[in-house]
């Protein structure tokens, strides 16, 4: 079995879980709540997009104004608004919502964490309303200490309806000129954005946050006050992506047409088709993959996803469970077994947790698989039954004896690039989703394969010229251990980046040989990573080599984004059709000592008079903080959990290094997570988390660096990496909440900020900072 099944199957469900989808009587009148969820997605590089939070917000107008929290329709990674939006609307409070419409971002202001959005015309089905029904921001009503309040808005967990909870008025809090009502309502993460009301209905109030932990009080934003900003023209006007929320609806679209006719049929190769089952809908159908949840239970899901095998051609049920138990270990699972649905033996593999199990099912069909990921909640004894009636409804279009039409070159009007394959590969488009795009393997006597992968240049990040990018690459990979050849020069079809070739050994014994380079667009870094384990004679890279040299940039032709500072020169100067391919059977133009190489200071210009300049500073000093070439770093913006992990472990090191203590190393074989590959810039920080048990991964089996981290999980974090060799105490027991017993620490040891102190609040690069540099201040060291 391939490496390329071996990665599917080490991720588990690669899916994002939608809102289940109530289907209304056709042309039935619908009355719709006033309260709706909001959902915000990103638009992948191969035009596609992908849910990347969710919230709640208020209807204030009868022609579909949506008012909610900013932090609400900004991306978590991106700190830019969403790509696209959808408003989901519930016709009863017992009904799941049903997300009918997209909407554009009118204005928004970060600073008073509000956001005015307007429904757009086209819906998914049925009819826009003519009159929405809506609160009326304006009441006139001042709230009082001791008010009773209700809030509603949509749980961000624990279920998939709309709830709401009642308290009342403790006190008032002003923030940036702003009242804010403190309530022991309970307040879910997910109601950010929702909806407060009085005793008479009246809308006075949008939950904002809550610190329930540690006093059991939330704050809301007083509509009031506020009155002024929605009727102004106040905040940023963001310009719509047409062409993703183009893409949401119809995917909204296909969603709707398959739950309503409860089937659903994929039209390529295998020809894959499934029935629904009662309870059960489909929350997302892409290309190939599949969703499904249960309407009356959120916890319940059915995932599933297709591909290729390219030259291998029906595997048989026992070849996949010998492979699986190599894979996982023997006992890994508590059972398995090899089963047989409509004709074809399938492998079954299965946990029981607590409250609920966790299984796995393996079909192989010609040259396709499917893996199939359900979770069954224990309080929900008819959910097996239900799921056992769907998977015996999946059946196969005709098998193929021939290798199937996977491509040798991709040109999708949705990349920006064309790529082409060496003859006797195989290529496939990915999903797009965590940064993949293509995957290719070679029918060669040795293993060969290739990944292709990107990752955004948005505002805050780093944007490397090819030499400090090179010189960031050998500094945290620690070139001396495995690095062979090393150049700055790669011109790709005008585009310049940089590319390195590399040995490791796995624990079988082999000798794996691998390239990476990196390719500077624009609005991206295209990663190209390449191995294979003809390690018995010399690599010829002439297969690498011809991915690079068949790789076409079409930004020369179509740009959709004003370049980062760095590019408004280089991409410029670039020439079409140019290519300079360093390989190491050629002088090596840069050769990397680890012991000289030095990360380059840069005095940023945006952190002047910040409360946070000083440790902002201190971190730049110490080498652990960098700049973007146009001098700023963005405190503001928000960090994700691979950026938060190269801090703590970057400050680790650098502390280490001043003081003379050894630092971490790389080890060869790490491949843990299947979305941390070696081709990324966070990957040695990602080992060196998870060998000290700092990181354990989503349940799924992935990383998800990606994702914006919250203050509860970077002090851990923080904590857990740095405890050993500063001599930090945390308490080895069990805490309720988990986290108490580290915020316990950081309060000790004064690590949090005033103001800094909500658990689930999504911290800034500045916070960030704040919370490292005091933590540097405790290492035992001159």
């Amino acid at each position: 079995m391939s490496k390329r099944l071996f990665a599917l199957l080490t991720s588990g469900a690669l899916f994002f879980s939608f809102s289940a989808i109530a289907i209304p009587e056709a042309n039935a009148e619908e009355t719709f709540s006033t309260t709706v969820k909001i959902n915000t997605y990103k638009e992948l590089l191969n035009g596609r997009v992908t849910l990347e939070g969710s919230g709640s917000g208020t209807l204030i107008s009868s022609s579909g104004l949506v008012l909610t929290n900013a932090h609400v329709i900004m991306s978590p990674t991106f700190n830019k608004p969403a790509d696209a939006i959808s408003i989901c609307v519930s016709e009863t409070p017992q009904n799941p919502p049903e997300c009918r419409f997209t909407a554009d971002i009118l204005r928004y202001d970060e600073k008073i964490d509000l956001a005015l959005l307007k429904i757009n015309d086209d819906v998914a089905w049925g009819q826009k309303p003519s009159n929405f029904p809506h609160l009326d921001y304006d009441n006139g009503n001042e709230p009082q200490e001791g008010d009773k309040v209700t809030v509603i808005g949509f749980p961000g967990s624990g279920g998939i309806t709309i709830n709401s909870t009642q308290g009342q008025i403790s006190g008032f809090e002003q923030w940036n000129g702003y009242t804010y009502l403190k309530t022991d309502a309970d307040i879910d993460a997910g109601n950010s954005g929702g909806t407060m009301l009085n005793e008479e209905g009246e809308f006075i109030g949008i939950p904002t946050y809550i610190v329930s932990d540690f006093e059991n009080i939330g704050r809301a934003l007083q509509v009031s006050d506020v009155k002024g900003w929605i009727e102004s023209e106040a905040g940023v006007e963001p310009s719509p992506n047409a062409a993703a929320t183009t893409t949401l609806l119809e995917m909204e679209k296909g969603v709707y047409e398959a739950n309503t006719k409860k089937t659903h049929t994929y039209g390529h190769y295998p020809e894959l088709s499934m029935k629904l089952t009662e309870n059960w809908l489909f929350s997302q159908i892409e290309e190939e993959s599949f969703y499904l949840e249960k309407q009356n239970n959120g916890w319940s899901y059915i995932a599933g996803e297709m591909g290729y095998e390219f030259f291998e051609n029906n595997n048989t049920a026992e070849e996949n469970l010998t492979f699986l138990r190599e894979l996982y270990g023997e006992g890994a699972y508590e059972h398995e077994e090899i089963l047989t649905i409509n004709g074809k033996e399938v492998v079954h593999l299965w946990n029981n947790g607590l409250g609920d199990s966790y299984h796995t099912l393996l079909f192989t069909h010609g040259y396709a698989y499917l893996i199939v990921d359900y979770m069954i909640a224990s309080d929900d004894p008819e959910a097996e039954a239900e799921v056992d009636e769907f998977i015996n409804s999946l059946e196969f279009g005709a098998e193929v004896i021939t290798e199937p039409s996977a491509m040798t070159k991709i040109s999708d009007p949705s990349y920006p690039f064309t790529f082409e394959a060496p003859k006797d590969w195989r290529i496939e488009k990915e999903n797009g989703e965590d940064g993949y795009l293509i995957y290719g393997e070679s029918s060669g006597p040795n293993y060969e394969s290739v990944n292709v992968s990107y990752g955004e240049l948005p505002i805050g990040s780093i944007h490397f010229t090819p030499e400090e990018g090179l010189e960031n690459n050998m500094y945290y990979l620690h070139p001396s251990e495995w690095v062979t050849f090393a150049s700055s020069e790669l011109i790709v079809d005008g585009l310049p980046g940089w590319i390195y070739f590399s040995d490791y050994q796995a624990d079988d014994g082999t000798i794996y040989q691998t390239a990476s380079a990196t390719i500077q667009d624009p609005e991206y870094e295209i990663y190209v990573y390449y191995e294979t384990d003809a390690s018995e004679e010399e690599t010829n890279w002439e297969d690498f080599a011809f991915f690079l040299e068949h790789f076409k940039s079409k930004r020369y032709v179509e740009q959709t984004k004003e370049p980062a500072p760095y590019w408004k020169t280089a991409f410029s100067s670039a020439v079409q059709g140019a290519y300079n391919i360093p390989l190491p059977s050629e002088e090596p133009d840069l050769i990397i000592d680890t012991e000289e190489v030095t990360m380059p200071t840069i005095e940023l210009t945006d952190i002047s008079g910040h409360r946070f300049e000083e440790n902002i500073r201190h971190l730049v000093e110490l080498g652990v903080l960098h700049g973007n070439p146009d001098k700023t770093f963005d405190p503001e913006g928000k960090v994700n959990r691979a950026a938060t992990l190269k801090m703590i472990f970057a400050s680790l090191n650098a502390v280490k290094q001043n003081s003379g203590q050894e630092t971490y190393v790389v080890p060869n074989d790490f491949s843990i997570f299947p979305d941390v590959t070696p081709d990324l810039w966070y990957y040695p920080f990602v080992a060196e988390a998870y060998e000290k048990e700092v990181v354990e991964g989503y349940p799924d089996g992935t990383f998800k660096g990606e994702q914006p981290v919250i203050l509860a999980e970077a002090i851990k974090m923080a904590l857990e990496a740095h405890k050993e060799a500063a001599n930090i105490n945390v308490w080895e027991g069990e805490t309720d909440p988990w986290y108490k017993k580290y915020f316990d620490t950081a309060y000790q040891l004064y690590l949090l900020p005033q103001g800094l102190e909500d658990p689930s609040k999504e911290l800034t690069r500045a916070e960030l900072a704040y919370i490292i540099d005091q933590l540097v201040y405790y290492w035992p060291v001159e």
